[in-house]
């Protein structure tokens, strides 16, 4: 609920401002910089009687089965990886799609870093079943794995594992088949932690991003296809879509306003003060339901503050105010 301070009352001019309720505007991170982002459709590019290796920098790692199709909407494409064997004895049964870019300086207001994809494991038809998941590497000379998340066809338990080395450890949670997910894991580069999340569930919690010795930077996160029985693949596949890697920060609060008072035509003088350096957006409204944009400005990197005068305020009976953070 947004909560309203009556700041003035003069005879002929109502004047208000507003306090925005924590999180009413923005979110909980904000996005400072997208550094990947596709929905492999047509209009990017991507030709769906072709391989998604190959396209647009998709690289992959083995010879596994990989796509494009068109899985819910006509005219709409996703990605898939699997379904098509063989996967040869060389690569142990196992095949990664990736996309490579490089992130290795993380600066305060940006320290973490988005994945954000929408996910579907598809069961096989031949009773042969598989592992499928996303494994984040960084940018070593030979690239070393931070973490990795795997989706087991077989028992559709949901695990982690840390490292190149680590043994795969249940989240205790678990998927279902022809069920669509929205993932998000967003690595904190500051603290050495990751948090998962599928939809409203928290699968994973402040784990270690990598241990002592292995350099934190990343340089893909891949979407990848280990065969379970590498004489008997199944034709089970993933279907990926809306992927996106984007550095973020935390949210910056909206400034506080103040109404002044009155210049003597009636413009009413507002200040505000907040984060030092924020950008922000002014808006007013008659209604509190309709809002217009009247100002955007820059609090002072000194002391955060800034001032405002409204030349239209002598204009109507009443204004409400009410000022966002923006990005």
């Amino acid at each position: 609920m947004v909560r309203m301070n009556r700041i003035a009352r003069l005879p002929g001019l109502l004047l208000f401002a507003i306090l925005l309720p924590a999180g009413a505007a923005t979110p909980e991170y904000e996005i400072r910089e997208t550094v990947l982002a596709t929905g492999f459709e047509a209009s990017e590019g991507f030709d769906p009687e072709l391989s998604l290796a190959g396209q647009n920098g998709w690289i992959l790692y083995g010879d596994g089965g990989n796509g494009l199709g068109s899985f819910y909407e006509e005219g709409e494409m996703q990605a898939y990886i699997g379904y098509n064997p063989p996967l040869t004895e060389e690569n142990e049964g196992f095949a990664s799609l990736y996309h490579p870019f490089a992130l290795n300086e993380f600066p305060e207001n940006a320290p973490i870093v988005t994945f954000r994809v929408s996910m579907e494991i598809v069961d096989s038809t031949n009773g042969e079943r598989d592992i499928f998941g996303w494994t984040f590497y960084n940018l070593e000379e030979e690239p070393a794995p931070l973490f990795s998340l795997q989706f087991d066809n077989e028992t559709k338990l949901i695990l982690y594992a840390l490292g190149h080395k680590g043994e795969p450890v249940s989240t205790g949670f678990t998927y279902e088949h022809e069920t669509l997910y929205d993932l998000v894991v967003r690595v904190d580069f500051s603290r050495n932690s990751w948090t998962a999340n599928m939809g409203e569930s928290v699968i994973a919690r402040d784990l270690p991003v990598a241990g002592k010795g292995t350099d934190l930077s990343l340089s893909s996160v891949d979407a990848f296809w280990h065969i379970f029985t590498l004489e008997s693949p199944g034709d089970n596949f993933m279907i990926f879509d809306d992927y996106s890697i984007t550095r973020e920060g935390p949210r910056s609060p909206a400034p506080r306003i103040r109404i002044q008072g009155l210049l003597p035509g009636g413009q009413s003088v507002l200040s505000l003060r907040g984060e030092p350096g924020a950008s922000y957006h002014l808006e007013a409204s008659l209604d509190l339901r309709n809002w217009i944009r009247i100002h955007t400005g820059v609090l002072s990197p000194e002391g955060g503050e800034d001032s405002f005068v409204d030349t239209n305020a002598p204009l109507v009976p009443t204004r409400f105010y009410r000022a966002i953070a923006s990005p």
